[in-house]
């Protein structure tokens, strides 16, 4: 039912009384008018709302295919409506004059709705688009009750296509990577996160024109080895994504995330620079009888970043290239405030210390000059594709409930227990942490079981509430070594994750200075649920609130567990794509979330020599890390 209201006009009669919502599609419906419409009436029919996608995505940004594929759906309060026909029409210029290229698929007598090619009337074929460039897409359709006809048109909408092959990159971009000016940390650990930015370039006045004019297109594509973000004359681009790009096969792959510059660019000069943290490329096994050949990453370089911005014309004319990664352009890295600790290995996925005595103010702007090196050029022999995934982003926020102070103290210092309302998944941040001096350093363990006042049954495994009359808990157990730590600079006393998350309850925040909290500081201690950004658009009500706690718990869940573009078993132990997990969700997921891109992208990822690795045995060799 979920899937047929979600690819197809939907045959059910949709009234707004919520006891005639028997399949709960009023949530779904409501959830994916999320794109520009226009409804046109006639009379004896009650208007119609229609919204696209393209490659399962809302106006997206880098699909990875040239033959892009369209989906569109209606919502209205009149019985028994159905498309007779639709026609279809792409372009890159958004009044559709034709001037880059374009396809009109003339009228077309079909019911269908769902990933739908354009065929343009003339030459026969699909349509065929260009790689880096942005697009148009709209959309007129035919509906009848069987005794009266109406269209139904959808406005404009934008998408845009990601560079599908390494030959699609300027022939000079490479991969840059920090000098190694140190040993590397012992077994190939890679513990940096580094800066790396570009020499000053130059947008002129007509570039500038017309990019806000819309007859240019300034996009830029940038692939790493590890996460990374992307600052733009000092400006953080895409801020509402986290641990970009989504992991990947490393043996063979490395996946590009697509961003639209336009705003960010300012007339004369300009600095691009990147934010980049090793992440997925340390992958390891720890050296156990169930260990299976191939699955390490552990990428001794990472991380790696390469970029490329160029200027588009919608007329159709070739691209400019306005800035790259190159050998030779000038780019300069340095070590940030930031370090991975640990591990990312089975129970032990670490976590990040951050340094603020290293802290660079405007290291992302030409500012700041001292202290850089040349960046190094890294051959990396693997294929570069597009994400076309919706990145994670933070989904909700959890204010802290209560502060207790440990119920052992160290000898010097001291310590605090931290708690949240409940268990999650996600980032954890400290706004202030008073007292501190320059130099003190504060670590905190998290945890999803509170030990006192709040006994649990097992190790590991959650535990009821504090007790009542405590209010908080006192002491927490420290679990897979997820553990992040913070050294206080002049004036700098904060934290928050950038780069590693954890699943926990309770902070235990310990400090060898003169940290001092109390009650009022509570409000300093935010957590924020972070999963793939997949919209919610299947839903669950009864009369039984026992059964509505167990969907949105399983919902929850499901998000928790979904990270990175993969489904994992536990993502505080092990952050694996077990085939089973995946399996034992996908009717779940299908049914309450957009996952058709999720599930297109570990397709892509696990398909070696025609056939699907992820429902094959554990012993194939081939399979990347039992990725789902």
């Amino acid at each position: 039912r979920y899937h047929t209201a979600y690819l197809h006009v939907s045959p059910l009669p949709l009234k707004s009384s919520a006891s005639q919502d028997q399949f709960g599609m009023l949530p779904l419906l409501a959830s994916l008018l999320l794109s520009s419409f226009v409804a046109v009436a006639v009379a004896g029919i009650q208007p119609v709302v229609v919204s696209g996608t393209v490659e399962h995505l809302v106006a997206p940004l880098g699909i990875a295919t040239l033959r892009p594929r369209f989906s569109w759906q209606f919502s209205t309060d009149a019985r028994n409506l159905t498309q007779t026909a639709f026609e279809l029409h792409v372009d890159t210029a958004s009044d559709f004059s034709g001037g880059g290229g374009s396809c009109t698929s003339g009228k077309v007598l079909s019911s269908v709705a769902s990933l739908v090619e354009c065929s343009p009337t003339s030459g026969g074929g699909s349509l065929q688009l260009q790689p880096g460039r942005v697009y148009w897409w709209k959309l007129t359709a035919t509906l009848s009750d069987g005794s009266s006809a109406m269209e139904a048109v959808m406005a404009p909408q934008r998408f845009s296509t990601g560079l599908q092959t390494r030959g699609d990159w300027h022939a000079s971009a490479v991969f840059l990577g920090l000098p190694q000016t140190s040993p590397p940390p012992p077994d190939g650990a890679q513990v940096l996160c580094p800066w790396f930015r570009s020499e000053s370039f130059t947008v002129t006045k007509t570039a500038i024109d017309s990019i806000n004019a819309g007859t240019t297109s300034a996009l830029l594509s940038v692939a790493s080895i590890g996460w990374h973000e992307v600052y733009l004359n000092g400006q953080r681009l895409e801020q509402s994504s986290v641990l970009i790009p989504s992991v990947s096969d490393m043996h063979r792959r490395v996946l590009s995330h697509q961003y639209d510059t336009q705003g960010a660019l300012h007339l004369g000069s300009n600095t691009l620079a990147f934010w980049a943290a090793p992440g997925w490329s340390q992958l390891t096994w720890p050296d156990s009888g169930w260990k299976m050949p191939g699955t390490d990453f552990n990428i001794s370089d990472a991380p790696l970043v390469m970029g490329q911005l160029s200027l588009c014309p919608s007329s159709g004319h070739d691209c400019s290239l306005l800035v790259a990664t190159t050998a030779t352009g000038g780019w300069k890295a340095r070590p940030s405030t930031i370090e991975h600790t640990g591990r990312w290995q089975w129970a032990d996925y670490g976590g990040e210390k951050v340094d603020w005595t290293q802290n660079v103010a405007n290291w992302s702007t030409a500012e700041s000059t001292s202290g850089w090196l040349s960046a190094v050029a890294v051959p990396v022999d693997k294929a570069v594709t597009p994400e076309s995934l919706e990145p994670m982003a933070p989904v909700e926020t959890l204010h802290a409930t209560g502060i207790a102070k440990c119920s052992a103290q160290p000898a010097a210092g001291s310590c605090y227990v931290v708690s949240f309302p409940r268990l999650f998944n996600g980032f954890f941040s400290a706004s202030s942490l008073p007292g501190l001096q320059p130099g003190q350093s504060v670590t905190f363990t998290y945890s999803a079981n509170c030990v006192s006042p709040c006994p649990a049954a097992m190790p590991y495994m959650p535990c009821a509430p504090p007790t009542a009359g405590t209010g908080v808990c006192t002491a927490a157990a420290t679990e897979w070594n997820a553990i992040d730590s913070m050294v206080a600079g002049a004036g700098l006393t904060s934290f928050a994750n950038k780069f590693n998350w954890h699943t926990y309850q309770f902070v235990t925040i310990e400090s060898n200075g003169t940290l001092s909290l109390n009650a009022a500081d509570v409000a300093n201690f935010v957590g924020t649920r972070i999963t793939n950004r997949q919209m919610r658009v299947g839903s669950f009500t009864s009369s039984s609130d026992v059964l509505n706690q167990v969907y949105e718990a399983f919902a929850q869940t499901y998000e928790g567990l979904t990270v990175s573009g993969m489904q994992v078993d536990c993502t505080n132990r092990e952050r694996l794509g077990y085939g089973g997990d995946a399996h034992s969700r996908i009717e779940f997921a299908m049914d309450s979330y957009t996952s058709h891109a999720l599930c297109a992208l570990c397709s892509s990822d696990t398909q070696v020599h025609g056939t699907i690795t992820c429902v094959e045995t554990e012993a194939d060799p081939k399979r990347f890390f039992e990725v789902s």
